[in-house]
């Protein structure tokens, strides 16, 4: 069939070719005609023109003979018998103007010779094309006659391929009734594997359990593991802790060693201590100087701007930083004094603590770095600044410097002291504000007032103390007690520091608390008993007694000691716990051996499968190499029919151009006729007054005419010759490529939703066929009444129920069945054929959609009266397991009487 259809496809190409064929000798002789319309134009020109020229030659011969009789005869014109001299004046003129027209028709006569000569040579040529085009035309209708006895001979071949189409179509409706039988079988097999999926559905469970098993066995693995992970993890830790305590006892007789062997610290080291000492001096009074302008102080105090503001508490916060860096200041005037006046040993001694006082710069560093960008508020800690201070004076008491007689010292304390004393005075009025007034007479309000009276007091006294103190670097002179400096930073700053402390955290609390008393959440006083509790939570976290040491060791052994029987237990229970899992474990080993036989069979039916894919995907990649051959030969053709083509068309454009020039040549040809053939003025005149008569020639627009159709002709020929071939070549490449089969692509979105689609079915169709299989050994099981009588009853029922089940079945059949030819005829568009209201499916697809079924034989088996015979669809496997039930059954009353053979049965 697809020869037929290539040779039928050829014979109506061939059909085209010659129809435009047909149309360019038809153009030929269009074109000869033109030509010979254009020669018999010409032919009549030149006859004028010789009419002309033999008038024009009879008058000559009158005008000589008449000048040759002279005055014998007289002029016709002439007034009267004699001539005067006027008309002798005017004969003699007139003779002129004769002599000068014949001059002229002279030249023209000889360039209508020349003009004359050239039509004759075109007229040779036209001829010579016209022959040309004649044997053309011949040539073509040799060809035409060729073609039509091709197209008789392709007749009678098609005549006889119609009949080898019929056969053919005998031979595919038995191929079709042969296939629909294959398929009636497949269908057989199916249904008879019904039962064994059942069984593999069961094997499959035991897999899940086995599955299930297996998992709880890691499981159970993983946490044994896990335990003794944890169990090895503290043996290690508890390893890790005694190395280390081992290598820190070799460090530390290590560093014993050395450090009772090293030399005495160099005197670089005490440079960099008196450098270190500057720098904490500069670096205190810059962070002073700003402080004070980012925290001013409070000049109206009242309860709105300690609840809203956080003013007051950056003014406390401020004077406890000041009084810090004044301790620092201090210490480090101390320090520069002492050096200044101490002797080398002791210099060098105070220089060996340079690392350590180094590190205690980093507080300065951080709220230096604070300060820049602009982060240092009321919630920075000052526990690295009290650490300063703290080492400076810890190293001063260690090396045992003693007094200090300088007058720096005293002032910085002077001033750190002050700075505690304002603050106390600022937290004490922020307390009394936030306190009740008719609260303010008792004992909390009166001793606000005495705070408040107290730092008062101790700043007159200390400023009347720094007014009262000599000019001078040192104090010898002046008796003071030379011990004032020690107790001043020691204990009487150490008490006020904690008692400010104290002061400060009850402020922020209570102004905390009084923000939001109110009804609504507003600010208001609080009561004497709330603040009362404020300040016994401030008081004892400030102080508060310290746990001792021995005390916190014995909570860590105790806890230390409760974790290790904790896992003690853990690992008990995890021993037990793997015990058991142990015995189910040997429990299931025989189980999974079975299930690892099962895995063989299963894998070697997956590796048959494997490798049956293998071969269709080779097949197709075959085929599809064989597709990819034929697309480049089909473009390799089209190439050379375009090759062709545009040869053709360069040929036609060279003619074309060489009719233009033609067409020009001709103009100008024409245009200088006209000039010639027209008279001129003087002629004109003559004609005036004589009878002389000159016809003009051929008018050269004409002549353009002609030639523009003839060129719009070929033109149109051309253009019309082009796109039929060009619509030649796209329909022929069109009608390949839509013969072609579509690509398959296994990993496009559509395939993959098919084949999800295709799976889907499949399952429904297996679990279709695994109930209707039930539901069909089931029909005879009834489950029989307790009384006797109700057995009818009861068979009624069953009947009742099963036709029910039957027909919900059928129509989940009809249901899949509609769904699988909507698949089939979405994915398989050749499967169906198109008509104007519905779309119909193929005889194939019909006959493999409905197919017809085949009486293989009888099975008899014992039952009711009623009992009504039915049908059972098979596959050759069920009916082959069908026999060996019966076989093994031996009984007499069951029996399966087959009429065809097992091996050509149908469902």
């Amino acid at each position: 069939m697809a020869a037929l259809d290539k040779e039928m496809a050829e014979e109506r190409a061939e059909a085209l070719q010659m129809e435009l064929v047909q149309e360019a000798a038809e153009m030929a002789a269009l074109d000869k005609e033109m030509a010979e319309e254009r020669a018999e134009a010409l032919q009549m020109e030149l006859e004028q023109c010789r009419d002309k020229l033999e008038e024009a030659t009879l008058d000559l011969q009158l005008m000589r003979a008449e000048m040759e009789a002279g005055g014998n005869i007289q002029h016709p014109y002439a007034v009267g018998e004699g001539a005067t001299g006027y008309e002798m004046r005017a004969l003699q003129q007139q003779n002129v103007r004769l002599r000068e027209t014949l001059v002229r028709l002279r030249d023209l006569s000889a360039h209508d010779k020349h003009a004359m000569q050239k039509m004759h040579k075109d007229l040779e040529q036209y001829k010579s094309e016209i022959a040309e085009l004649s044997r053309t035309k011949e040539k073509l209708s040799a060809r035409v006659e060729e073609l039509e006895a091709q197209v008789a001979d392709l007749r009678e071949q098609v005549d006889a391929a119609l009949g080898a189409e019929e056969m053919v179509e005998q031979l595919a409706e038995k191929k079709m009734a042969l296939e629909d039988q294959v398929e009636q079988l497949k269908q057989d097999v199916s249904e008879l594997e019904a039962l064994q999926e059942v069984h593999e559905q069961l094997v499959e469970s035991n897999r899940e359990l086995e599955m299930d098993l297996r998992e709880e066995l890691e499981m159970a693995h993983a946490a044994t593991r896990e335990a003794v992970r944890e169990r090895e993890a503290a043996m290690e830790t508890i390893m890790d802790r005694d190395a280390t305590i081992v290598k820190f006892r070799e460090l530390v007789h290590k560093m014993t060693e050395q450090y009772n062997d090293s030399e005495n610290v160099c005197d670089h080291d005490a440079i960099l201590l008196i450098l270190l000492l500057q720098r904490l001096n500069t670096k205190a009074d810059i962070i002073l100087g700003q402080i004070r302008e980012k925290f001013p102080a409070v000049n109206v105090w009242d309860r709105e701007v300690i609840t809203k503001t956080h003013t007051a508490v950056q003014y406390s916060f401020r004077c406890q930083l000041e009084y810090q860096l004044h301790m620092i200041q201090c210490l480090v005037s101390m320090w520069s004094g002492a050096l200044e006046t101490c002797s080398p040993e002791v210099l060098l001694r105070a220089a060996g603590a340079l690392p350590d006082a180094a590190a205690q710069e980093r507080a300065l560093d951080a709220l230096t770095s604070l300060l820049r960008t602009n982060e240092l508020d009321e919630n920075c800690a000052l526990d690295g600044v009290e650490r300063c201070w703290s080492y400076l004076a810890a190293m001063w008491s260690g090396l045992g410097m003693g007094s200090s007689a300088a007058r720096e010292p005293v002032l910085r304390v002077c001033s750190a002291l002050d700075s505690l004393a304002r603050a106390l005075h600022a937290d004490a009025s922020a307390l009394s504000h936030v306190l009740q007034a008719t609260d303010k007479q008792h004992e909390l309000g009166q001793l606000h007032e005495l705070i408040q009276n107290s730092s008062s007091a101790l700043q007159q006294q200390l400023k009347s103390v720094r007014r009262r103190l000599p000019p001078g670097a040192r104090l010898d002179n002046v008796p003071l007690d030379l011990q004032l400096v020690e107790r001043l930073r020691s204990d009487c700053a150490t008490t006020l520091w904690r008692c400010s402390r104290a002061v400060a955290l009850a402020a922020r609390a209570a102004a905390a608390c009084a923000a939001t008393a109110g009804d609504r959440g507003e600010g208001a006083p609080l009561t004497a008993h709330a603040l009362s509790a404020v300040w016994a939570a401030a008081t004892d976290k400030m102080y508060q007694q310290p746990t001792p040491p021995v005390v916190l060791r014995a909570q860590l052994v105790k806890k230390q000691l409760e974790e290790t029987k904790t896992l003690t237990i853990k690992l008990e229970n995890k021993e037990a716990d793997i015990k058991e899992l142990k015995k189910a474990l040997k429990a299931k080993q025989e189980e999974l051996s079975e299930m690892q036989i099962r895995r063989e069979l299963g894998e070697r039916k997956l590796s048959a499968a494997a490798s049956a894919a293998e071969l269709r995907a080779e097949q197709l990649q075959r085929k599809l190499d064989d597709a990819h051959n034929q697309l480049k030969r089909k473009e390799k053709e089209f190439e050379e029919t375009m090759d062709h083509l545009q040869q053709d068309i360069e040929s036609l454009e060279s003619e074309r151009g060489a009719l233009r020039d033609k067409l020009k040549l001709y103009a100008k040809r024409g245009g200088a006729h006209h000039a010639a053939v027209s008279p001129p003025a003087s002629l004109r005149e003559f004609a005036q007054e004589t009878p002389v008569k000159v016809a003009p020639g051929y008018a050269a627009d004409e002549v353009n005419e002609a030639l523009q159709r003839q060129i719009k002709v070929l033109n149109w020929t051309i253009e019309r010759e082009r796109a039929a071939r060009l619509a030649a070549c796209k329909r022929a490449e069109r009608s390949t490529v839509r013969a072609l089969r579509p690509l398959y692509n296994p990993d496009s979105a559509a395939a993959v939703a098919r084949r999800q689609a295709v799976h889907n079915l499949e399952r429904r169709l297996q679990q279709l066929q695994s109930e209707w299989t039930l539901s069909i050994a089931r029909s005879g099981l009834i489950k029989l009444p307790e009384k006797m009588v109700d057995y009818p009853k009861v068979v009624q029922q069953h009947k009742e129920r099963q036709r029910e089940i039957r027909r919900q079945l059928e129509e989940r059949l009809a249901s899949l069945q509609l769904e699988a030819r909507n698949l089939l005829l979405l994915y398989r568009p050749w499967r169906c054929v198109e008509a104007d209201f519905a779309e119909f499916p193929t005889t194939e697809l019909a006959a493999a959609m409905n197919p017809k079924t085949v009486d293989v034989g009888t099975l008899k088996f014992p039952a009711s009266d009623d009992f009504k015979a039915d049908t059972v669809y098979v596959t050759p496997t069920q009916l082959a397991e069908l026999r060996e039930l019966v076989t093994e059954l031996q009984s007499e009353d069951v029996k399966v009487e087959l009429d065809l053979k097992l091996e050509g049965c149908a469902a």
